[in-house]
């Protein structure tokens, strides 16, 4: 087990588990002999206690190592075909749950054909028919056949062999984990336990003694029985573990669930700004919060955004120098934040459109419209876009072209932001400008 990648809750779970598994070995090697007990011939094909391992909450470790984890009772038999497998030696009588039950209320089990009754259990609202209800007052009297008892003798045609079958599914359903199963995964034991094709059918026949579930559409059979405290069903020792297990699954995913709607509440809207990947992370902007996404370790936090009032819309987030920085403007005036640990955000820069175009006369006319573009990852530097126009200034005395400011090699850590930005049905022109940020 490899508990690097584990957290506490579960490594401390799994060990319990293993502690269960040492301390009530002799009770869970208990449920795998009597279901060896119950087949033909008193053993079962390995491949066939493997596909029930789950349901009898046996660990791995008993079926690789049989001779090891379990008694001197079971053996490993040659069953033909190059079958392996496990039988069960024993001369011990065994009582089923019917006959426990009446052990219980202090009745002596003198003949091993007296007519026990099975426990019922209506579900609320259901009622029989007048017919049905007089079958079953008649099915109840019938001689019981124990599920470890020969049954070979009797007539697969009458109601005496219908008890013996519901009988061993009672046993069979009283002897798992959570007392229910998968109903297709049963049909596996329909030869080692001697029961009729059509066997499914007692499920429906007898609603009072098995609930049918079709949650998640899948045919899944319960025992009423077992959830009835005074009943002579035991609870499994892993049955505590596994609803541990199932608690922490959902815990798990209601932490799942809250970070997934916190990354969806930190999504901005396409159009507006779009994701930039700068050094490590990832930064994406709401309407009124800033989520960074470390790529390294996937974690997310989530912070608020400078406060934006009147007609300040347009935004662009980056980092410059190591510090997330926030660019937003109104067209005509734009503003500069930086986020720091200590003080939080900070307003930086406030330039004016009159600035920019008496630094850059030939370029920059009057009503033009500015546009957020990135911040450079490394150096104090910032591009934003000028709507008409096809120069771009890089830093340099000569423009570039729309074809030439597409070449990753000569403006790196523009390339991602300009493949949205630029290619507009309107062009624009990019210009690089100095701040000490």
């Amino acid at each position: 087990m490899n508990e690097s990648r584990l957290t506490k809750e579960v490594v401390k779970l799994h060990n319990e588990e293993e502690l269960v598994y040492r301390e009530r070995r002799e009770d869970i090697v208990d449920g795998l002999k009597r279901l060896i007990l119950m087949s033909e011939g008193r053993k079962l094909p390995l491949k066939i206690v493997k596909g029930m391992q789950w349901y009898l909450g046996l660990p791995d470790e008993y079926l690789k190592d049989p001779e090891e984890y379990l008694d001197s009772s079971f053996s490993l038999v040659d069953m033909g075909d190059g079958l392996r497998g496990l039988s069960v030696d024993s001369c011990e009588k065994v009582l089923s749950t019917l006959q426990r039950n009446v052990v219980k209320r202090g009745v002596c089990l003198d003949d091993l054909l007296m007519p026990l009754v099975f426990l019922l259990y209506p579900s609320k609202g259901l009622r029989l028919k007048v017919k049905i209800s007089n079958w079953l007052d008649e099915f109840q009297k019938l001689p019981y056949v124990s599920p470890y008892e020969d049954c070979l003798n009797l007539n697969r045609s009458c109601d005496v062999f219908e008890k013996r079958v519901l009988g061993v599914l009672h046993e069979l359903l009283g002897l798992f984990v959570d007392h229910s199963a998968e109903r297709k995964k049963i049909l596996c034991l329909r030869t080692y336990l001697d029961l009729p094709q059509k066997f499914y059918k007692a499920f429906d026949r007898h609603p009072h003694i098995f609930y049918l579930s079709l949650r998640n559409k899948t045919c899944t059979t319960i025992l009423k029985e077992a959830y009835d405290h005074d009943s002579a069903i035991e609870a499994h020792p892993v049955l505590n573990e596994r609803e541990k297990y199932i608690r922490l699954m959902k815990k798990s995913d209601a932490l799942l669930l809250r970070t997934r709607q916190e990354k969806n509440s930190c999504r901005f809207e396409l159009g507006k700004l779009n994701t930039m990947r700068y050094g490590y992370g990832v930064f994406e902007k709401a309407k009124s919060h800033l989520c960074r996404c470390d790529l390294e370790t996937e974690d997310i936090h989530v912070m608020e955004l400078p406060p934006i009032s009147g007609y300040w819309r347009s935004g662009c987030i980056g980092v410059s120098s190591g510090a997330p920085c926030f660019f937003e403007t109104n067209r005509t005036q734009f503003r500069i934040w930086i986020l720091s640990d200590k003080v939080g955000w900070s307003l930086k820069h406030f330039i004016d459109d009159e600035i920019l175009r008496k630094e850059f006369p030939g370029i920059l006319k009057c009503g033009d419209l500015f546009r957020a573009l990135a911040f450079h990852p490394q150096n104090d530097e910032f591009a934003m876009g000028i709507i008409g126009g096809v120069k771009v200034d890089a830093g340099k005395d000569e423009f570039l072209t729309i074809g030439e400011l597409l070449n990753p090699s000569n403006f790196p850590f523009l390339f991602v932001a300009f493949i949205s930005s630029i290619l507009t049905p309107s062009s624009a022109t990019v210009l690089m400008s100095k701040l000490e940020l």
